[in-house]
Parts: C-alpha cells; sequence; structure tokens
C-alpha cells in the first residue's frame, strides 16, 4: 500500500516460461513442496499443485489478521470412488440406506448383492462395477447419505482383514497473516497428519515469493558467513545455492567438501528488485532450516530463493547379507518435529531496497527486541589485541650436539617499547599477549 509494489507468491507469468520442463512448471504454480520416505523407503516428492489444487483437495478457513489453507496431498481415488466394492449388510443399512429417501435407498441396494466370497458382506454387482455413470450416481448419493472418505477405508479394511494399504497422504495446513507491515507465513507441524506409510522428510516453503524473471536488475542476499549476494541472471550453470542455517550437525554432516561457504549464522535472506526489496527472516524452525538459491536459465526462467525445513532428520544405515552383499537403508526419526515454522517477510522501499538496507532494517529490528542495544557514547575504546612473538624455537647445536633452542623475536624491552609507542597515540585500551 505504501507504493502499489505488489508481490506474488508464484510468478504471473509462469506458464510462459520456456525453459521450465512440465514438472518444473508444476512448481512454479506450487507453494509447497513434500519430500518424503514411501512403503519401500523409496525418496519421493510430492507438489501442492498437482497433488492438491487441481485435485480440489483443499480447505480455506479464517483466522485472526489471515488465512489458512488445509492442503491434502495425494491421490485418493480409487476405481469406484468413495462406494465401498464390499461392504457388511449392516454397514450399508446403518451409513447409507438409513440416511435415504426410499427411492435412493432402492437404488443403492440394486446395485449390490450378496458376496459369493465374503460371508456376511454385500458386493456392488458387476454391471455397476463397469457402468461409469451408475457408479458417479452412487458416489453422489453416498456423499448425500454422509458417507466420508474414511468411511471407505475402514470398510475396505474390513473386507481385505487387513490386507488393505491405506493410500499415502499428506494433511499439511499452510497459514498467512499480516502481523504489522509484515506478511508472516507459517506451517504449524502439530497440526500435519500423515497417512498410509509414507513419512515427510522436508518441506520446501512458497520457492517462488518475489521470484524476478530474466528482464529484470538486482541479486538475491544470502547469509552465507556476514552475507553473500548472487546476481540476477548471471549465466553461471553451477550447482544451485543451499546452505544450512548455523550450519550441518556435525555428527551427520559430509567431510567433503564441494564449495566455498562459512557458516551461515542468521537464519535471514532477501530478494533485491529494481525499486523494492523483500527482506525474510526465519523465526520458527531456524534451527531446522536450510536456504536454497538459485538463478534463471538452470531449470527456469527465475531468480529466487526460499526456505527448505526438515521436519524429520534421516540416515543410511549399511545392511549386510549372509552372501557379502551390503546395501545402504534409509532410516528415518518415528516423529516429525513439533515446530511452528514460521517466515516473516518485509517489503523494503527504494531507499532502503539494497543489501545495507536490509541489514539496517535487521539491526533495527534486533534493537526493538532487546536483542540488540545501542552502544554507549561514553563507553570505552575498543579494546586493542596485541600478539607480540617474544621467539621461536630453533634446532641449534653445542660442541657438535643438537638442540632445540629459543631465538629471540622480540625482546621483552622491545614489547615495552612497542607498547609506550601506541600509548603515545592514544591506544591505551590493550590486551597484550607476550608469546
Amino acid at each position: 500500500k505504501r507504493n502499489g509494489e505488489i508481490v506474488y507468491s508464484n510468478p504471473p507469468d509462469r506458464e510462459e516460461d520456456q525453459i521450465a520442463s512440465q514438472r518444473n512448471k508444476t512448481a512454479l504454480n506450487s507453494q509447497l513442496v513434500v519430500t518424503y520416505y514411501d512403503s519401500t523407503m523409496t525418496r519421493a516428492t510430492m507438489y501442492n499443485y498437482d497433488y492438491s489444487v487441481e485435485r480440489g483437495q483443499f480447505e480455506i478457513e479464517s483466522l485472526e489478521n489471515g488465512i489458512r489453507y488445509i492442503y491434502l496431498l495425494g491421490n485418493m481415488e480409487s476405481p469406484t470412488g468413495i462406494v465401498p466394492p464390499y461392504i457388511r449388510e449392516e454397514r450399508l443399512e446403518e451409513k447409507v440406506l438409513s440416511k435415504l429417501s426410499d427411492s435412493d435407498a432402492r437404488t443403492v441396494r440394486n446395485s449390490y448383492r450378496k458376496s459369493e466370497t465374503l460371508e456376511g458382506f454385500m458386493e456392488l454387482t458387476p454391471g455397476t462395477k463397469s457402468s461409469k455413470v451408475g457408479l458417479q450416481k452412487l458416489n453422489k448419493l453416498f456423499e448425500q447419505a454422509g458417507y466420508t472418505r474414511d468411511d471407505f477405508y475402514y470398510d475396505a479394511e474390513t473386507a481385505s482383514a487387513g490386507d488393505f494399504q491405506e493410500p499415502t497422504t499428506f494433511t499439511i495446513p499452510l497459514e498467512y497473516r499480516l502481523i504489522g507491515d509484515k506478511l508472516q507465513v507459517s506451517i504449524p507441524a502439530g497440526r500435519i497428519k500423515e497417512t498410509g506409510k509414507g513419512k515427510i522428510e522436508r518441506i520446501d516453503l512458497l520457492c517462488f515469493f518475489g521470484a524476478a524473471g530474466t528482464n529484470e536488475k538486482g541479486y538475491i542476499l544470502v547469509p552465507n558467513g556476514s552475507g553473500s549476494l548472487i546476481y540476477f541472471n548471471n549465466g553461471k550453470k553451477t550447482e544451485r545455492y543451499m546452505q544450512y542455517v548455523y550450519g550441518v550437525d556435525e555428527t551427520a554432516q559430509s567431510y567433503t567438501v564441494v564449495e566455498d561457504t562459512v557458516n551461515a549464522m542468521m537464519p535471514v535472506f532477501g530478494i533485491k528488485r529494481e525499486n523494492s526489496a523483500i527482506f525474510a527472516e526465519i523465526t520458527g524452525g531456524d534451527t531446522m532450516a536450510a536456504i536454497v538459491a538459485d538463478v534463471s536459465g538452470n531449470i527456469n526462467s527465475y531468480n529466487y530463493v526460499y526456505p527448505s525445513f526438515l521436519l524429520r532428520g534421516s540416515e543410511k544405515v549399511s545392511v549386510f547379507g549372509v552372501t557379502g552383499v551390503s546395501a545402504d537403508l534409509p532410516t528415518l526419526e518415528k516423529d516429525i518435529y513439533d515446530i511452528n515454522y514460521t517466515v516473516t517477510y518485509a517489503f523494503l522501499e527504494r531507499e532502503n531496497a539494497s543489501y545495507s538496507g536490509m541489514a539496517n532494517y535487521y539491526r533495527n529490528e534486533l534493537v526493538n527486541r532487546g536483542v540488540l542495544r545501542k552502544k554507549d557514547e561514553k563507553q570505552d575504546s575498543i579494546p586493542f589485541y596485541l600478539d607480540i612473538v617474544g621467539g621461536v624455537k630453533l634446532q641449534k647445536s653445542f660442541l657438535g650436539v643438537p638442540y632445540m633452542g629459543v631465538y629471540p623475536m622480540t625482546t621483552f624491552e622491545e614489547a615495552g617499547i612497542i607498547i609506550d609507542e601506541l600509548a603515545e597515540r592514544d591506544i591505551t585500551n590493550l590486551r597484550v599477549n607476550y608469546l
């Protein structure tokens, strides 16, 4: 509202991207990317666009100063929809027939017959199973009776005597709130639900929030050390930037060095556009976060940066067979970390749209929170730390007998002269280490 600038969660012209493959276009349409392990412990990915939005598997709720989207990711389809191929006769009466009019109940009853293979069960007639129109009508009647997908899974498991495998699905809430002049985006992990055998490992959040196209000038701020800049459209065909906030757990990290980075000490990142900037701070779940960034030309036409949150740790365990064959088997932590993963986005105008403007903004934020305090102007001068090398060990000999002696570099008297000369220049707050 301050300057009319619009920030999009997904690039508005993404369908015109000439570089992105179909899978990467799905990513451009998504707000969440879920990496998980399936029932065979194979790593897989789900995007909330094709596994939730396109299928209509989401709900919207109002929040104070915000909105919550609840995405159900997964393939919920069965050949018969929510109509169970097998159901106990009393369950059919209780859950469906008793809730419908006589005419509709008769339609449902005529679609079933007594099962010849499962005692006490009704089964769909062959004609009903092969009729698309008939199944569509039955699905509407079952929905009208209040029969749910959970009821369908219960009856499917009952009929299969425990052999039925519930499909892998993930229910993930995504919350947006306006807090003062910031946008707060969060995923409360305590509200995440997993069904079937799938286990979530990590979630990438708003990968293309504020992404810049190929015709824009600017840069991405990443927290490598004291901060590094990745310039838009730089043409570098390198691996994308990825760095864990505060570094990797030393019990799990690889000691193979593949890039020259300094530990990220602050949970922040930013995007500098031509007339504005976005400054993001991970305010919840920062210890479990990595920051990922890439430039246009690699997998799509955009420059972007986003947080990737680890929901549970994983490790590979070497398994050895009796024949001497070995394999690495992934293993996961049992439970999800109960964290409210949160990112706060601030929007800076032209005069503050730079890396120094972002630094000033963050410093002021930390001062206002009491994390930092302004320096007292009457404070003593900054300490000056001075190491003076008195001598070094050197191999010497006496009458042909070798021994380790000390070769003088700076005598004690010379060290005194150095300190006196510094004092004459008003450098008095000294911390001297005479080696």
